[in-house]
């Protein structure tokens, strides 16, 4: 276990300000009481991980977009569907000015449809830190959301930083009741109350001592999938499945950007590795004229539907 003076070092390079084991989910109105595991440490971390993580249907992928050096394939494909989205977006405000039937609504629901859509697709953002649910023996890991992360974070600086101490102590542990409410994203609300006085984890040193050896290792939990891996999970999510394909340096090369968010299989272009990605290039669809409105309008009406047919998840 590290000293208070190690530990304050490390909570003075914490960028959180203002704002093998099994998982703890903390359901509705389920209270869980656990003590925060303080494990063996990296260079410069504390007892925690953050993680980011995109979810294709029910796969998880995690992103590295936020550390240093890294990038993630998924948010390169969600911002070049953003960009075409973005422009479907201009030429509806365009035709919405000349038009008002039931077509131009239709485009502005199913704009709002792929907004949601990419919204899901984007990197849910955690903190992962090993716990001992009061009243069992093994360790689990606890994906904990801001919410819930942030009062049992600023509990342990607080304490570091004032008083030098250590609420993770295994001897001395402070335990802590978390508690979900709501119903959905916008509802779902975290509370977090610390025990009055700490107490050991386990009444047995010898279990404890066990207790900690085997605990998950978090950066072995969580290393970044491959490149290959990222692009494999695209395609599948997507219906494609193309070969892998080597580049120079033996590393698979980007395929180009998918023209939709889900649906049938499409036909994938492999290109350079040193190429920028491009937006895909959408098939456009001419309806019949009609005598209620401008033909131009009829045809741009039909291109855009057209397009969000391609871009928007079905």
């Amino acid at each position: 276990m590290l000293t208070i003076e190690e530990l304050k070092a490390r909570v003075s390079k914490s960028k959180v300000g203002a704002s093998g084991g099994s998982f703890l989910k903390v359901e509705k109105n389920k209270p869980q009481t656990v003590y925060v595991l303080d494990g063996c440490y990296q260079p410069d971390e504390l007892f925690y991980k953050f993680i980011a993580t995109h979810f294709l249907n029910k796969k998880r992928i995690l992103c590295g977009a936020h550390e240093e050096g890294k990038t993630c394939y998924i948010c390169e494909q969600i911002t070049v569907q953003r960009e075409e989205l973005a422009k479907i977006q201009n030429d509806y405000e365009e035709i919405k000015r000349n038009s008002d039937d039931d077509e131009v609504e239709k485009i502005r629901e199913q704009i709002k449809s792929t907004e949601v859509t990419l919204d899901k697709l984007e990197a849910q953002r955690k903190y992962a830190f090993n716990v001992l649910v009061k009243g069992e023996e093994t360790a689990r890991i606890y994906e904990a959301p801001w919410l819930a992360f942030k009062p049992i974070h600023d509990t342990f600086r607080s304490a570091i930083e004032e008083w030098g101490v250590n609420i993770l102590d295994p001897s001395a542990s402070t335990a802590f009741t978390v508690t979900r409410t709501g119903d959905d994203f916008q509802s779902t609300k975290y509370s977090v109350a610390p025990a009055p006085r700490p107490t050991a984890i386990l009444e047995d040193k010898a279990k404890i001592e066990e207790l900690l050896k085997k605990l998950p290792d978090l950066d072995d939990k969580y290393k970044l999938p491959e490149l290959a891996d990222q692009v494999a999970a695209w395609n599948t999510y997507n219906g494609t499945t193309p070969p892998p394909i080597k580049g120079d340096n033996g590393s698979a090369n980007k395929p180009s950007s998918m023209s939709r968010i889900g649906g049938k299989a499409v036909t994938q272009t492999v290109i350079p590795k040193e190429e920028a990605l491009t937006p895909p290039t959408l098939g456009e669809e001419h309806a019949e004229q009609e005598t209620s409105r401008k033909p131009e309008s009829v045809t741009k009406v039909a291109s855009l539907l057209a397009r969000l047919k391609e871009t928007n998840k079905k």
